[in-house]
């Protein structure tokens, strides 16, 4: 189920009761529907899809070869010959023989956006590692820490968070680079034309490509009519449908009704669901272990 068949079902229970709403407000009360869903009622639960599981790339001072630069609007689209950029770039710096321009946008592993006018540049570009790092745009806070792929033969597993203050302090103190073994979260100062961001410290200063395994919450934006599906699947659509109609409901008749009803009813199975989800077991009581909820009347029973 799509935005567009939420605000299908909208208009539909609008006309039944003989009322003609703008298609301003059905969008804002299938957006106010969403929200609502996303709160997960009195209990504030917590989706399990809220907590997606990602890798991240933590990346070294890296170099590329310029392959094209087109200017538009004030900004330039940068195309480099090989992949070497990656979503956790916007912020920095990437500086050419005479000149540096700011990433702004992430487009492909060969494609970014900068500030300014760099369709004069040419040969080859390097983007400094700091240790300081993009999250995701719908990032909204670890729900694990971040623990070493496979891939990445560090000989470390976990990452181990700490303070942002002291991982700038360790940074300021040393230029030594290796496989990160503390990490930290900070907010970026806000930018109001693209909302709140986030990004990760890393410390030491990665010196080669670690690629690291996390879940983090996410933060969904609005629907859009071009947004496609959306989270949660198509069971988590229609418990967004319902309270869309609870809230136009509401709205268009100025009393709580059937429909409210039904969402509230609707609400209860669909957390039952989504806590069946979760995992049974919690796994070891050590540092950064799965969180789990504390319940009363606990029976304990060992192997």
């Amino acid at each position: 189920m799509t935005f567009q068949d939420i605000i299908d079902q909208v208009l539909g229970y609008a006309k039944s009761i003989g009322k003609t709403p703008s298609f301003h407000d059905v969008k804002a009360w299938a957006n106010e529907g969403y929200r609502t869903a996303l709160m997960g009622g009195p209990t504030a639960h917590r989706w399990t899809f809220l907590t997606p599981t990602a890798t991240f790339t933590a990346w070294p001072t890296t170099t590329g070869t310029l392959s094209t630069a087109v200017e538009s609007g004030g900004s330039t689209t940068i195309t480099a010959t090989t992949a070497v950029f990656y979503p956790s770039m916007i912020g920095h710096d990437i500086k050419f023989t005479q000149n540096s321009y700011t990433i702004t946008a992430y487009t492909s592993s060969t494609v970014v956006v900068v500030s300014g006018d760099a369709e004069a540049e040419t040969g080859t570009f390097t983007i400094i590692a700091d240790g300081v790092y993009r999250l995701p745009d719908d990032y909204d806070g670890m729900a694990s820490g971040f623990t070493y792929s496979p891939s990445t033969t560090s000989g470390l597993v976990r990452v181990a968070q700490r303070p942002a203050q002291w991982l700038r302090e360790c940074m300021a103190g040393t230029t030594a680079t290796g496989y990160p073994n503390y990490f930290a979260v900070e907010p970026v100062a806000l930018d109001s034309t693209a909302g709140q961001r986030h990004n990760v410290l890393f410390y030491p200063i990665p010196g080669a490509v670690s690629v690291l395994n996390y879940a983090y919450s996410v933060d969904p934006s609005e629907l859009s009519l071009d947004a496609g599906y959306i989270y949660g699947g198509a069971a988590f659509a229609q418990l967004v449908m319902m309270a869309a109609l609870a809230i136009a409901e509401k709205r268009l008749t100025q009393t709580i009704g059937v429909n409210a009803v039904e969402y509230k009813e609707a609400l209860v199975g669909a957390i039952a669901r989504d806590v069946s989800k979760r995992p049974r077991y919690a796994g070891s009581l050590a540092q950064e272990a799965i969180p789990f909820e504390r319940r009363t009347n606990v029976t304990y029973i060992t192997d």
